[in-house]
């Protein structure tokens, strides 16, 4: 069995979080969490030994990431736009760039 680093997970798949970022402009969405998390690795994770709460925060984290770069994508960078649409505090938004590294 080949065990993945701490961190160096990636079970987050990114057409579905794109997919999911543009039927919020629309209706309310459908989350399918088959679809956008690789269950599979996840598990993986726990036989390598890392706790299931870590392997959540983990998997939180990095929705969270992708579904801002994919917001700012879609409002062209303007990050005004992106945290109305993702309905928090433009400062919240901003940490949380500055969290990510994506400023």
């Amino acid at each position: 069995m080949v065990c993945i680093a701490k961190g160096m997970m990636d079970v987050i798949h990114i057409r579905a979080v794109e997919e999911l970022v543009h039927a919020t402009e629309g209706a309310q969405p459908t989350l399918n969490i088959e679809r956008l998390i690789d269950m599979q690795q996840a598990v993986l994770a726990l036989d390598c030994g890392t706790s299931m709460a870590t392997i959540v925060r983990d998997v939180s984290e990095q929705l969270e990431q992708h579904f801002i770069q994919q917001v700012l994508i879609l409002t062209q960078g303007n990050k005004s736009e992106a945290a109305r649409r993702l309905r928090i505090d433009y400062k919240t938004l901003y940490r949380k760039l500055q969290k990510y590294d994506v400023l």
